[in-house]
């Protein structure tokens, strides 16, 4: 079985990806999600620049398609109550830093995560494996860039 995620994903694939916890903010977080597909990455996009002149609909928008793809995590309140995961949460979190890095994860696919501690070495090398295709394929789509420029 190979290490490498499906270059193409469905409506029922799912992700589990743990963030390290910040100092002075929040505590380790880990979640199951379902990643966009490159198709519903445009439409999102598409979306956010029909309303970008109006940052709480963007804001908006962006919490409710986090909350849409989330399918469980370990984030509490106060009293260690899982919260609930909806767009009215995100737009409550006080430390943006993690809804930046989520949307990086879950939404634009340009963030991986961080290891998880408790990781297996099999997830560690899946998640290596990943980071090197990631980068190849970045590398893939300069290439591509820098050709289609040369000829016009």
């Amino acid at each position: 079985m190979s290490n490498y995620k499906p270059f193409v994903i469905d409506k029922t694939y799912t992700e589990e990806c743990y963030i390290a916890p910040v100092e002075n903010g929040y505590a380790p977080v880990r979640f199951s999600f379902s990643p966009c597909s490159p198709v519903e990455r445009a439409k999102f996009s598409n979306q956010l620049d029909r309303v970008k002149n109006n940052p709480s609909l963007s804001e908006a928008c962006l919490a409710e398609e986090l909350a849409a793809r989330i399918k469980s995590w370990n984030i509490t309140d106060e009293s260690g109550k899982l919260l609930e995961i909806s767009g009215e949460t995100f737009l409550n979190f006080r430390f943006y830093s993690l809804i930046t890095r989520m949307s990086n994860i879950v939404i634009w696919g340009s963030d991986l995560g961080d290891a998880d501690p408790d990781a297996t070495y099999e997830d560690l090398l899946d998640m290596k494996n990943v980071k090197e295709l990631a980068a190849k394929y970045d590398d893939d789509i300069a290439r591509s860039k820098e050709e289609e420029q040369t000829k016009n």
